[in-house]
C-alpha cells in the first residue's frame, strides 16, 4: 500500500511543479518581453531544452522523450493556454512510468 500511495504522491507533484515551473511561468515571462511567432518559438524551443535537461538523470533516451514530449506540451499550452490538461497528461505517464 505504501508504494501504491508513494507512486500516486510522486506523479501527482511532478505533474503540478514540472507543468507550472516549465509551461506556466516560461509563458508569463517570455510573453511580456516577445511577441508574434518569436514568442512561440521561443516558448517552445527553451522550454523543451530545459525540459530535457531536468531529465538528464533517464540517460539519452529519457532526454529525447522528454525532449519530445517537451515540445508536444508546450504547443499545447499556446493553443490551450490551460496548465490542468497537461498537468492531468504529465500525471498519468508518470504514473504508468513509475508503477
Amino acid at each position: 500500500p505504501w508504494h501504491g500511495l508513494a507512486v500516486v504522491y510522486f506523479a501527482a507533484t511532478a505533474g503540478v511543479i514540472e507543468e507550472i515551473v516549465f509551461r506556466g511561468l516560461p509563458w508569463a515571462y517570455l510573453s511580456r518581453t516577445l511577441r508574434g511567432s518569436s514568442l512561440t518559438f521561443w516558448y517552445i524551443a527553451l522550454t523543451s531544452v530545459l525540459f530535457a535537461a531536468v531529465h538528464s538523470e533517464q540517460g539519452a533516451y529519457g532526454m529525447i522523450g522528454a525532449f519530445s514530449l517537451g515540445i508536444m506540451a508546450a504547443i499545447l499550452y499556446t493553443r490551450l493556454k490551460n496548465l490542468w490538461p497537461l498537468v492531468a497528461g504529465h500525471f498519468i505517464s508518470d504514473l504508468i512510468s513509475y508503477w
